[in-house]
């Protein structure tokens, strides 16, 4: 029932960008919605590729939760390099934010690097933002 009801907001919300009609705030809450159920269920499909880039736009949109879950991607290495610098920069935006899992995987993270792979990974983190308006 709740999936119907996000696909016809989905639908309403095309209307009302047809019609020149801005989206309302809870039309655009229930957009993220469904693009978050859509990532979720692409990665627990395996379709990583899906999942990262859905996850990446909506962290460039301002979605937290959306950047930890690209850092858990480079955390573990699942559709994504391991990489614990670019990790740590996922996990640094969203500690940022106060998102609880995020502060504990960034303390995990840097528990297992250096302090110039820690430096590096504020920078890019830094530097993203500047890149997204953020």
């Amino acid at each position: 029932m709740q999936f119907r009801a996000a696909s016809h907001a989905a639908v309403f919300g095309l209307l009302f960008v047809l019609s020149g009609m801005p989206l309302t705030p809870a039309m655009a809450q229930l957009n993220e919605i469904e693009k978050l159920n859509g990532a979720r269920d692409a990665y627990n499909a395996k379709n990583y590729d899906k999942a990262f880039y859905d996850w990446l736009g909506l962290c460039q949109a301002g979605n937290r939760g959306a950047c930890f879950n690209l850092g858990l991607m480079y955390a573990t290495g699942t559709g994504a390099p391991q990489d614990y610098v670019e990790a740590y920069k996922w996990m640094h935006l969203s500690a940022e934010a106060g998102l609880p899992e995020a502060i504990a995987a960034r303390a995990r993270l840097a528990s297992d690097m250096s302090v110039s792979e820690i430096k590096l990974a504020m920078d890019r983190a830094a530097e993203w933002k500047t890149d997204n308006g953020r």
